[in-house]
């Protein structure tokens, strides 16, 4: 079963999950965290999936995604500024719906930058990382992937200003169709281009050049790597 439900971290500012209850005997709790330009959406099946096995599912909108509060200027929200709602996003699902715990944290893309920052200083159970975001920057231009240099090419005509500039911005539906939903079969782009959102200029920027680094040495949990031969953006 889901259900929605918001967290207040302050007066205002509220973040809004979907939640899966779990069947049969509960185990661990799974916070998943989506990627650029998405929401919890993206994370549905992972939560029948997880939620059907025992696991309580909780997936993040993170502050101007899916129905999370929204801030004066998504363009200059920074990737610290997502930590932050992941971190107050346990504190509080803690505190709501279960007390102390320590989650395994799921995260895809740029989640998955955003989840090895939070374990670096937060008990977490487990790390699964969804072809995440290196924390060490994304190199666009490289010899051996021509895609790269088509990818750089399709960038330039509105990513780099808006990167430049911090920015919110998506990529128009030909771009998301060739670069990010190229794994998707075609008949269902229409339907997941309508769930993109508004992405953050700066955050982009710091994935980008690898502003926001992780400590390995300081992640003492499990960590399980899933990535993809055929991504083309991270």
């Amino acid at each position: 079963m889901k259900k929605q439900v918001g967290f207040y971290t302050s007066k205002e500012r509220r973040l809004l999950t979907d939640i899966y209850m779990p069947q049969g005997q509960a185990k661990a709790p799974i916070i998943a965290v989506h990627g650029m330009w998405g929401s919890s959406r993206r994370m549905e099946n992972y939560g029948n999936f997880f939620s059907a096995r025992g696991h309580l599912f909780i997936a993040a909108n993170l502050r101007g995604h899916g129905g999370s509060w929204e801030p004066k200027n998504l363009g200059e929200v920074s990737l610290l500024d997502y930590i932050d709602d992941v971190k107050n996003l346990i504190d509080y699902s803690a505190v709501e719906i279960t007390g102390a715990w320590d989650p395994i944290l799921l995260g895809h893309s740029m989640g998955g930058l955003i989840v090895q920052r939070v374990a670096e200083s937060f008990p977490v159970r487990g790390l699964i990382l969804l072809n995440s975001a290196p924390p060490n920057g994304i190199k666009i231009f490289r010899a051996t992937n021509p895609c790269s240099w088509r990818l750089a090419i399709a960038q330039s005509k509105y990513y780099f200003r808006s990167l430049r500039r911090w920015k919110a911005f998506k990529p128009n539906f030909e771009d998301a169709r060739r670069f990010i939903m190229n794994g998707i079969p075609s008949q269902a782009h229409q339907k997941y281009y309508a769930g993109f959102n508004e992405e953050s200029g700066r955050a982009a920027k710091e994935i980008l050049e690898g502003c926001v680094t992780v400590n390995a040495n300081a992640i003492e949990c499990p960590v399980l790597v899933v990535g993809c031969q055929n991504a083309r953006i991270t």
